[in-house]
């Protein structure tokens, strides 16, 4: 068994979900995916005043 790690890059940034776009990766039965994601902003890090007080 295998853990898979895919870091937050543009790479990895799709926003949908498409067959026109090459996988990633491929996993096998029991492997372990680890990732990062995005807010409902597509930001990242601590939130921003500006959409705290919007």
């Amino acid at each position: 068994m295998s853990v898979h790690h895919i870091h937050l890059t543009q790479e990895a940034l799709i926003g949908s979900f498409t067959k026109e776009v090459p996988s990633l990766l491929t996993i096998s039965s029991g492997d372990t995916i680890r990732f990062q994601t995005l807010d409902a902003g597509w930001g990242t890090g601590p939130r921003s005043i500006a959409r705290d007080d919007a």
